[in-house]
């Protein structure tokens, strides 16, 4: 464990500061959030670019082989050589540029885990379909899990890396409501019984306070065949939604200017959470707007 907290060390000091800074939020509500760096357009697509590669590994590999890392002065290097590798092989879906969807996801998930400093609960090749190598799994894009008030508070993300703040909103509304929306009661049963029964090995890379609360969890689960929601509500958890986009949006960049399309996300949610059953729950939107085209973010993550 020692290297990969390390490693996780590397990212908060070195990748963070690339993305993740300038956390502005909307003044009466501290779960809406937006990302307003202030980059060259040159310095976003460096900087993009290096989180992306970097982080791959720990976003798709096993815990074995990321302890195998040694974190110095060739780290990065390191990385870039396995992300390379990783991406052009079947380990990674391979799918048309626009349409992948790896890219939302890995960012998505670097927030939960290097920012918001929650921790696994599905590990990235746990969802993918070995039957359909060259297609995206489908499903809840990350799920995580921490401790809330001595209770597991289990953490459902969603991510979009799209063209513009229009498309983010309409397509997390639609994760939230459409046709194959995730926030139902069927659905979410259904998905996170298959992840609750997914825990063997993950436990080494959790605390051992979270690691308590998810063995807990689905010892309660099992013993009286209990569907998700209620064991999370038996046990008094809670459910924290994610909402993550990252989309172009060069001017208009004062946080009033993406107001009402998160206000418009937050009451699709609170018009569907009732029907899920889940007692205690949580909203969170999170915005990045981007100075450049998606696409040319996208290209030029694939630059070896």
């Amino acid at each position: 464990m020692e290297n990969i907290e390390k490693l996780k060390e590397y990212y908060k000091k070195v990748c963070s500061p690339l993305i993740f800074v300038n956390e502005t939020h909307l003044t009466d509500n501290k779960s809406a959030k937006v990302f307003l760096y202030n980059f060259s357009t040159e310095e976003e697509l460096y900087n993009f670019k290096k989180v992306f590669q970097e982080y791959l590994p720990f976003y798709v590999l096993n815990l074995d082989l990321i302890e195998g890392y040694t974190v110095d002065d060739t780290i990065s290097e390191q990385l870039v050589k396995d992300a390379k590798f990783i991406y052009e092989n079947d380990i990674t879906p391979t799918r048309k540029t626009g349409v992948n969807g790896i890219f939302g996801e890995l960012y998505n998930d670097y927030y939960i885990k290097n920012v918001l400093n929650d921790e696994i609960l599905l590990q990235y090749l746990s969802r993918k379909d070995f039957n359909s190598p060259d297609s995206e799994s489908k499903g809840i894009d990350v799920v995580a899990c921490n401790a809330k008030n001595g209770k597991l508070e289990i953490i459902m993300s969603e991510a979009k890396f799209v063209g513009n703040l229009s498309t983010a909103k309409n397509n997390l509304k639609d994760d939230i409501s459409g046709p194959t929306g995730h926030l139902n009661k069927g659905y979410i049963n259904k998905y996170m019984n298959f992840v609750m029964y997914r825990q063997e090995g993950l436990d080494k890379r959790r605390s051992k306070e979270i690691q308590k609360l998810v063995t807990e969890f689905n010892a309660k689960k099992w013993s009286e065949k209990l569907d998700f929601i209620d064991c999370i509500n038996e046990l008094d958890c809670s459910c924290r939604f994610i909402y993550f986009a990252v989309f172009k949006q060069c001017q208009k960049r004062d946080i009033k200017d993406f107001e009402s399309e998160i206000l418009e996300i937050v009451q699709e949610f609170n018009q569907n959470i009732a029907s899920t059953g889940i007692n205690n729950y949580s909203i969170e939107v999170v915005f990045i707007p981007t100075f450049n085209e998606s696409m040319t973010l996208k290209r030029k993550m694939e630059e070896w």
